[in-house]
């Protein structure tokens, strides 16, 4: 399974590259989605709930129609109730506030990982 980062913000990304070296980095989800490797089926994905363009609830849905299986941890800076309950109705698998607590995301991902 592969861990990929989808924030405009490096310091997501950098939180996560630590633990997972091989993590990718994209600025927003439609260089992810433009340069995703079709061949790789499942996938971890730590997402943005406000990136510019394709956001990340609207990234859940985008992934089921291109098939690919991803576990989506969306984090959110300021998030609302209605945010939290709509991106985990879209299937998200955890939702975490910013700015991150490194080892509550570290830990969602290990258990994704299994």
């Amino acid at each position: 399974m592969n861990v990929c980062v989808i924030d405009d913000d490096r310091a997501t990304y950098e939180s996560v590259a630590d633990a997972f070296p091989a993590a990718q980095w994209f600025r927003d989800a439609e260089t992810f989605l433009s340069k995703v490797d079709h061949s790789i089926k499942e996938w971890v994905i730590v997402a943005d709930v406000h990136l510019s363009g394709i956001g990340g609830i609207e990234l859940i849905g985008q992934l089921q129609a291109l098939g690919l299986t991803a576990s989506v941890i969306l984090v959110c800076r300021n998030p609302d109730v209605l945010t939290a309950v709509s991106a985990l109705r879209q299937g998200a698998v955890d939702f975490i506030e910013k700015p991150i607590l490194r080892t509550l995301l570290i830990g969602s991902i290990r258990r994704l990982l299994g």
